[in-house]
Parts: structure tokens; sequence; C-alpha cells
């Protein structure tokens, strides 16, 4: 079986990123913006300063207050304004007092991989779950974690558990898609093709590429939102090699038209990498051809009809058009 290039990591984390500060901060700011009761003047003064997007108010308010989990909204609005060795501390000082200490813990693991200190983030990150098992941030730090060392058997165990405790996440389902093409285990990616988030273009490119390698070429075609298909290059190029490998050669030239120009320029139909069989099946804005590995310069002429295609002198049935091409340029 073909061996999939996957295309770079996509680390989409639920409630904060390997190294994504924006994500971070969205997961700080859900403990900011929740309704927390408190008589203490100047946690209620802090969190009204965070509602007014005051959040260096806040931080003052906070470090007077005396109320319990006063330290960990320090420690929070520090890191939302980018203070990420003062957010440290606290963060710390959290775990010492036991205030949040799961989440104190968790950011402290998000801080440490930022600064480059991939262990450190581990030992956290680990120290978060045995605090609490179904920490589910956590367990997706630790699968990203995993999954950037290349052990995959280990990020696969964590994305299932994430997936057993939140069933609707599309974004475990990415992040587990994205393992199995890690593992070559196609079949298995396929059959979460309906839970993927395929307005993404990186994940829909690499599903129409397991499409591809499975088979499913007009499935694969069926999944593609109408908006990716007129607006993105990349899932367009796809969806027309996997509609002339599904012998549908009409609705490939009509979809790759989109992207020639008259007088110059070719898009690809269908290509194979092979040193003798390979092959690259390209139209222009006025002709189809064939360029065979083996001599890259020459242009060979093709014709379609409805049913058939007409190189040399190869009459190829439509429906087999991907398997002959590369007969055809072996046998040149």
């Amino acid at each position: 079986m073909k061996k999939l290039s996957v295309l770079a990591l996509l680390l989409m984390l639920v409630f904060a990123g390997c190294g994504t500060a924006d994500k971070q901060h969205e997961a700080d700011l859900k403990f900011l913006e929740q309704n927390v009761e408190s008589a203490d003047e100047n946690f209620v003064a802090g969190k009204k300063a965070l509602e007014e997007g005051n959040v260096g108010a806040a931080v003052i308010f906070f470090q007077k207050s005396t109320f319990s989990l006063a330290k960990f909204y320090e420690a929070a609005s520090l890191n939302e304004l980018g203070r990420k060795d003062e957010a440290e501390a606290a963060f710390k000082e959290c775990v010492e007092k036991d205030v949040l200490k799961t989440e104190a813990l968790y950011n402290l693991a998000m801080l440490s991989f930022d600064k480059g200190r991939a262990d450190e983030a581990k030992s956290y990150a680990d120290e978060a779950l045995k605090n609490e098992p179904d920490h589910l941030a956590s367990l997706f730090f630790s699968g990203n974690l995993s999954y950037n060392a290349g052990d995959m058997e280990t990020a696969l165990k964590y994305y299932e558990k994430c997936i057993r405790i939140d069933p609707k996440s599309k974004d475990f389902k990415d992040a587990l898609f994205l393992v199995y093409l890690q593992m070559n285990r196609y079949e298995d990616a396929w059959r979460l093709a309906r839970k993927l988030s395929l307005d993404d273009p990186v994940i829909l490119v690499s599903l129409l590429q397991v499409a591809e390698i499975t088979g499913k070429y007009f499935e694969g075609v069926d999944l593609v939102p109408q908006e990716l298909l007129s607006g993105n290059k990349e899932v367009r190029s796809m969806a027309v090699i996997l509609l002339t490998k599904g012998g549908n050669l009409r609705k490939a030239i009509e979809l790759a038209k989109i992207d020639l120009k008259p007088g110059s320029g070719y898009v690809v139909l269908d290509r194979l990498a092979d040193k003798e069989k390979g092959y690259v099946f390209a139209v222009t804005a006025d002709s189809l051809f064939l360029t065979c590995a083996k001599n890259r310069e020459e242009q060979i002429p093709a014709e379609f009809s409805e049913s058939e295609i007409r190189i040399l002198d190869y009459t190829v049935p439509m429906s087999e058009l991907s398997a002959k091409l590369g007969e055809i340029c072996a046998g040149k």
C-alpha cells in the first residue's frame, strides 16, 4: 500500500495547545470568566476589572485579595498579559497551596513547553493526571507531547481516552486521525471521515489523500464542502485527482478549469511517482497530455470521449485510466 505523505502536524487543542499561546489564554480566561462568588472586595473588584478588559488592574486587585482562588486568577491574568515568569511563579504557589492544583499544573506544563522545556512539561502534565486522571486538557496535551516525540502508540492511548470522555469533540478525532496516518492505518483513518473537521483544509486534504489510497474516490469528493472546493486550490487539486482516478474525467477537467489560464500552465489530473511506470497526466486550457517519468520532456497528446481515452495506439476505458497510464509509460 502506498505510504501517505502526511502534511504538517495539526494540533488543535480543545483547551490549549502545545506552544499555542492564544489557545492557552482562552483556557485561562474560561476560569477568569467563571461566576465565582466572594465577599472579598478586592476579588470582586478584580473580577469587575476583567469584565471591563482591564487585566492589568485585575492583577493588582487579585494580589491584594485574601480569597482562596485569587492566586489562580492572578496567575492566569499575568499569563494573559504575557508576564510568563510571574505567571509561572504564581501557578507554582497555587500548586503548593492546593488552589485549583490540577489546572495550575496544566498551566505550568504549557508554560514549560513554550519555554522549550519539554521534559519538564511532561512531568507537570503527568502530575496533573495523577491528581485528576480524567483531566481532558492534560490528557490531550500529553498526547500531543507523545506525537511530537514520535511515540504514536502512546499518543493513540491518550487521544482514545479523550474521545471516551468527550465523544463529541472533533478536535480529539482530528488528532486520532493524524496518528492513524502516521501509523499507516488508512482504513481506520477513513472510518473517521465524517467525524472530522472537514472545514479545515489541512485535515480535509489529508483525508482526500486517504481516499486516494483506499480507493474511496467518489466518496472522498462527496465529503468536500463546496466553499473549499471552489476556494482552496490544494483541496481542489486533490478532488480533481480523485475524480480522474474514479473515471469521471469530464468532471475532473471541468473542475481543473478553475485553475487553467489560456495559453499557459496545466493542472495535474493524475500522477504516479515510480521510476519505470511513473507519469503525470495533465490538462491545459486546450489539450490533454501524458508525460512519462522515463522521458519527462515529451508530452504525449491524449483525447477522450464519454467512455474512453485514446493515447498513442492505446484505447483505455475511462474506469481503467489510472491503472493503464503506468502500463503505457512502462511499455513506451
